[in-house]
């Protein structure tokens, strides 16, 4: 029989290596529960970084857009203005036929407006003209009078005179014959109307978005309150006036809102070249609110897993506190005691289990391999995403099952596998996109990281954490389509129109050809959008899209401008591009003529087409498109329902 006191030291060793093992294992649930709700919360964060970066992009060029298109309009009507006064022709009849007929590009607008050097509103559309209104007090004006190179000038937000809204106005100078300062042509945009456009985009209850000059609110919505802060607020939070005053282009910071004061992540985008800037903030207690409900869960999942093992392991020690006292009784009662030590160990056991449970329960694939790479450990959120069963993985080289392939067919080097490099080198590893094979041979997307495991400090394998992320994928190659296509009609747009040039261009210039350019613009649109609604007015455009896309050769390009204006790009050798552009618009104006049938109606449009060609002089192919556009106005002026050849003379500049 064992002595007393060799019998008491062994149980002291056991209950010291008892205690250390509840502390190792409470220790170790702990930090990877830590470490795994860390880790989804910062999923959380970069991905709402993501929505809202691409939110505001979105957003920016939309507004760059409408920007653009009224800063267009201004130009030709400055430009046509201060042409009417260089000739001696200016005719009050002629002016208000141009700003009528300019006015119809910019529906997004109140109306056009004509203001003299004195700042009377002498010319105006849609009843816009206010009786001997003067607006020679408003900053805008001043700056256009006194800087002949103030160019497109946006103006902060002011309450209309006429509209009696808050509205935003973008003016342009006119200068006499000798370039003295005649006045300025202007459109206002309302703030209305930009919080309409930014009540489209979908956001928590507690999100925003606002347009932003440099130092001050001109519009914002957020779905708590849709009525936005007052427009000027001047309390943007250090971290926005801080990009505001260095101009950045583009950032995303997280911060407390200065307007509202709910904690958010930001994301700014500038709008085109101008001093304008889209800042979409979403809320934390939006985005992190599923997250923080798991999390709780989790909490107390491992506060329940630490009361039991730590409860255990107290009555444990309370119960050999109490033998203690009596050596002999010990030894007597030795057989029981083995009981409960058998007991104790279930305990443990069942500790051990529960363990395994939550990390079992984790969402995410959860993978060990030891040094030679084969897996000790696999989790069933692992087993399910590579196609293994219940008893399938332990034992196989995972590198050769899971990772032997790149998405290109090439195989992938056991020297560049991240989880090699991680067994060599100790070194922890994150990897945003690889892909990960199958048992069926289908690949799938994923976001892993590595770290190394590690035996008396030496590395006896390494943990990979991983998770799907098709669904990314998937949003992020939608979010890129909506960027450039256009939603309504499937046609490209002007951002997948900028590249579709270079790369028109680069092929004609490389086959010596030439490119002919249509500008297309319907006629007797806006009739049906008036009569038949705007939904009809959709479904014109959808029907005009197609029979484009048919009249077209595979190689050619069509793209929606905006409204109900199109540009066509062909290509031919230099001795046929005229005869084979007039022929094709001729096939355009004959095939958008034909009647549509509409739930609404018969509705009948028409095509006016200006033509010009790419090279063409010195005149860059934006400035053959805008001879194009010259041209399809003289075509409608002409009568509508026909083309117009611009002139094969660069126009100076």
């Amino acid at each position: 029989m064992a002595s007393p006191q060799g019998s008491i030291n062994r149980r002291r060793r056991f209950i010291h290596l008892l205690w250390m093992g509840c502390l190792l294992i409470n220790v170790f649930v702990v930090a990877t529960v830590s470490l795994m709700l860390q880790r989804n919360r910062d999923r959380e964060m970069t991905q709402a970084i993501e929505l809202s970066a691409n939110y505001a992009l979105l957003l920016s060029q939309d507004i760059a857009r409408l920007i653009a298109k009224i800063d267009v309009v201004l130009q030709t009507v400055s430009e046509e203005l201060s042409h009417q006064m260089a000739t001696g022709e200016f005719d009050e009849a002629a002016v208000n036929t141009l700003l009528s007929r300019q006015d119809k590009h910019i529906p997004e607008a109140l109306g056009l407006r004509v203001v003299d050097a004195a700042g009377v509103i002498r010319y105006a559309v849609n009843g816009v003209q206010v009786q001997q209104a003067s607006i020679a007090d408003r900053p805008q004006f001043i700056r256009l009078r006194d800087d002949p190179q103030a160019g497109l000038v946006i103006s902060k937000p002011i309450m209309g005179r006429a509209a009696q809204k808050w509205l935003i106005s973008l003016s342009r100078r006119i200068n006499s014959s000798n370039g003295e300062f005649a006045g300025q042509v202007h459109a206002a945009v309302s703030l209305d109307q930009i919080s309409t456009l930014f009540a489209g985009v979908s956001l928590g209850a507690k999100s925003s978005v606002a347009l932003w000059d440099r130092d001050s609110v001109i519009a914002r919505y957020s779905p708590q309150d849709v009525h936005g802060a007052s427009t000027g607020l001047r309390t943007p939070s250090r971290q926005l006036k801080q990009l505001l005053e260095t101009d950045q282009e583009t950032a995303s910071y997280h911060a407390r809102s200065g307007v509202d004061g709910i904690e958010k992540t930001f994301s700014l985008h500038r709008v085109g070249a101008y001093p304008l800037y889209i800042v979409v903030g979403l809320a934390d207690e939006d985005y992190l609110r599923e997250w923080r409900s798991d999390a709780e869960a989790v909490a107390w999942l491992v506060v329940l897993f630490v009361w039991v093992s730590v409860t255990g392991a107290a009555m444990l020690y309370r119960s050999w506190q109490r033998r203690e006292s009596d050596h002999l009784a010990l030894l007597r009662q030795e057989a029981e005691y083995t009981a409960r030590l058998e007991n104790s160990r279930r305990d443990a056991e069942a500790a051990r289990r529960r363990s395994e449970l939550i990390l079992d329960s984790a969402g995410e694939g959860i993978c060990g391999v030891d040094c030679a790479g084969r897996v000790v450990f696999v989790n069933p959120a692992a087993r399910k995403m590579y196609g293994w069963g219940d008893d399938e993985g332990i034992g196989l080289d995972l590198h050769a099952e899971t990772h032997y392939q790149n998405a290109e067919g090439r195989p992938c080097s056991l020297a560049d596998c991240a989880v090699q490099k991680t067994l060599q080198d100790g070194e922890r590893r994150t990897v945003k996109d690889d892909l990960f094979w199958r048992k069926d041979g289908k690949a799938f997307p994923v976001e892993y990281s590595v770290a190394a495991m590690a035996d008396e400090g030496a590395i006896s394998g390494a943990v990979t954490v991983f998770r799907d992320i098709t669904e990314r994928k998937i949003l992020e190659e939608r979010i890129t389509h909506m960027a450039m296509f256009d939603e309504l009609t499937g046609l490209p747009n002007r951002s997948f129109l900028a590249d579709a040039l270079q790369r028109t261009v680069a092929v004609a210039l490389r086959r010596h050809e030439v490119v002919g350019i249509l500008y297309v613009d319907l006629d007797a649109f806006k009739a049906v959008n008036d009569q038949m609604g705007h939904a009809a007015g959709d479904a014109v455009l959808r029907q005009v899209a197609a029979r484009l896309q048919a009249c077209i050769r595979a190689e050619d390009v069509v793209a929606r401008l905006g409204g109900d204006e199109f540009l066509v790009m062909t290509q031919a050798d230099s001795g046929n591009v005229r005869e084979n552009c007039t022929h094709l618009a001729q096939r355009i104006i004959e095939a958008i003529s034909q009647p549509i049938d509409l739930p609404e109606g018969r509705a009948v449009v028409g095509a006016s087409i200006g033509i010009a060609q790419y090279p063409n002089g010195e005149a860059s192919i934006e400035r053959c498109i805008q001879q194009a556009d010259a041209a399809m106005y003289r075509a409608k002026n002409r009568g509508k329902g026909r083309f117009a050849v611009a002139d094969t003379v660069t126009v100076p500049r």
